[in-house]
């Protein structure tokens, strides 16, 4: 009988088989993941017992996993947190902690110690929801018909557009900041057209620019059910080379209109007189 169910988010193929190896024998059933991005789509789907996740990885780190699965309207956002950082990453046992992990390990690790931390945890989670105090909740989760309302300082744009996109969700995705402005228009989990600043951009240049954007609130607002549209954009592909260009180069600026040089002398102006020979 399975113990629980662990995802694990490791970029390393070694590190990876080497703790999907040592848990099984542990008798938990495990679901890798190499990246972030579907990682964290494999937690929403397969409600883990537990995460374990590198800080490292090829697309976001494993701070952005803490607060994305913090941030998620579901029981997922109490799942025990694992983080996982390089030997000589001096900063990341706080930062960990401070971003939402429940613990921290650098590499490299012993499995004992894998395990026994997961177990840990695992109590741990049981222990809170057994608690009496664990029967005083927050405010509900607002119904799958409402227009979801949030701080881009709690939930990345990155964040929000993968939950929309595993949910298949029809509608406008709006994200301001101070002034500015952006939509993206999504039909069955697709993205289909986007605005930037009120004016239509294309779907790539308005994510690239809107990965930038760490202050703001973002907002859903579901809309009418419709077909699937012929010409469609999987998020995750669209994030995944959002990501890739912003690392490789800052986003595009607009470019500025052209201002002609000023003439020195206008066509009809006398040259200036030759001076006299000695």
């Amino acid at each position: 009988m399975s113990k629980g169910r662990i995802v694990v988010i490791e970029g390393d193929d070694w590190i990876s088989r080497l703790l999907a190896d040592g848990l099984n024998a542990a008798d938990y059933e495990v679901v890798v993941a190499s990246d972030a991005l579907d990682g964290f789509r494999k937690a929403c789907e397969s409600r883990p017992d537990c995460v374990i996740c590198a800080i490292t990885l090829s697309d976001f780190d494993g701070h952005w996993v803490a607060r994305s699965i913090r941030a998620h309207p579901s029981a997922l956002s109490k799942v025990p947190l694992l983080l996982l950082s390089d030997a000589d990453d001096e900063r990341s046992s706080p930062g960990a902690l401070q971003g939402g992990a429940d613990a921290h390990l650098s590499k490299p690790f012993r499995l004992e110690e894998i395990v026994g931390q997961v177990a840990a945890l695992m109590d741990m989670a049981k222990r809170l929801r057994e608690s009496p105090a664990a029967e005083v909740a927050g405010p509900p989760a607002p119904p799958s018909g409402e227009a979801l309302r949030g701080s881009l300082e709690q939930m990345s744009v990155a964040t929000v557009l993968s939950l929309l996109e595993l949910e298949r969700r029809t509608g406008q995705l709006k994200v301001t900041n101070g002034g500015a402005e952006a939509t993206i228009e999504l039909i069955g989990g697709f993205a289909i057209t986007s605005t930037l600043r009120r004016v239509p951009t294309p779907l790539l240049a308005t994510v690239r620019e809107l990965l930038n954007w760490n202050k703001g609130l973002v907002s859903f607002y579901v809309g009418k059910d419709a077909p699937e549209p012929d010409k469609k954009r999987p998020i995750g592909a669209l994030l995944m080379e959002a990501v890739q260009l912003n690392a490789m180069a800052p986003t595009p600026a607009p470019s500025a209109p052209r201002v002609a040089p000023k003439p020195t002398s206008s066509p009809t102006s006398k040259a200036p007189p030759k001076p006299p020979k000695r």
